[in-house]
């Protein structure tokens, strides 16, 4: 889990502290899976929001569009947002990164096993062989 924002919104300042962060426009995801991510992110750290979350959005899509127009800072995990950092779209906000349970899963059913489009796909999104599965 990492805090990302617009470069606009960072202002050419370095990254945050979470001290600092705790006193930023905070946007929230208001899926119930993801309601305690800020909590979750200071967790036993020192640092912790001093104002409510100032934006809640249903969408990701919207949540993720708020942030990358300057309107605050988000809450989000390296693999889905890997290209926008490194198109310069999205800078991390601070350095406070935080390993997770949260994970994917793919299940490639008994059927599907001896179909060669579904095991070249389960290959593919997973990166292993299927035949080893």
């Amino acid at each position: 889990m990492i805090a990302v924002c617009s470069p606009d919104y960072l202002d050419n300042r370095s990254a945050f502290s979470l001290k600092q962060l705790a006193h930023e426009k905070l946007l929230l995801l208001n899926n119930p899976s993801h309601l305690d991510d800020w909590e979750t992110f200071f967790g036993k750290t020192t640092a912790h929001p001093v104002d409510a979350i100032t934006a809640r959005y249903n969408s990701f899509m919207v949540y993720l569009q708020a942030a990358l127009s300057g309107q605050g800072v988000m809450l989000g995990w390296t693999g889905l947002l890997d290209d926008l950092i490194d198109d310069g779209k999205l800078v991390y906000a601070c350095d406070h990164r935080l390993r997770t349970s949260r994970g994917y899963f793919a299940c490639l059913m008994p059927y599907a096993k001896n179909k060669t489009a579904a095991r070249q796909f389960f290959d593919w999104i997973c990166g292993i062989n299927a035949s080893n599965v």
